[in-house]
């Protein structure tokens, strides 16, 4: 089900504008609870049905794993399976990614690890 604009009732002026902002890159800042997922959302549905955009080339960076799986449940329920093809995650999920992905430009090695506080053995 294609959404549009008028679907998205809830988003004021500011969250409008930056939904069905140019095709130029955007960023959006805002305080909690001021509907940042909510544009997310809505503008990676804008641009996959207003503006054709492929949905395997969105990438929607977030800052903790509940906003980035909300991210794809309500995109789901905005454009349909189309939703599973869209990259979204923690800004944490995409540096990791990219570090396996080019380990050795970095000058990290291949089988590093994160530690984090549930690693208990790595010292």
């Amino acid at each position: 089900m294609p959404s549009r604009p008028a679907d998205w009732p809830d988003l004021n002026p500011d969250q409008r504008a930056a939904v069905t902002a140019s095709m130029d890159p955007q960023l959006v800042v805002a305080g909690p609870g001021t509907g940042k997922t909510r544009v997310l959302v809505c503008r990676a549905a804008h641009l996959i049905e207003h503006e054709a955009v492929t949905p395997s080339r969105l990438v929607l960076v977030t800052f903790t794993r509940r906003a980035a799986q909300q991210l794809t449940s309500r995109l789901a329920t905005l454009v349909g399976p189309e939703a599973q093809h869209v990259r979204a995650g923690t800004i944490h999920h995409f540096c990791y990614k990219t570090l396996r992905a080019h380990s050795a430009p970095a000058g990290v090695p291949d089988d590093f690890i994160v530690v984090d506080d549930t690693v208990t053995d790595a010292f």
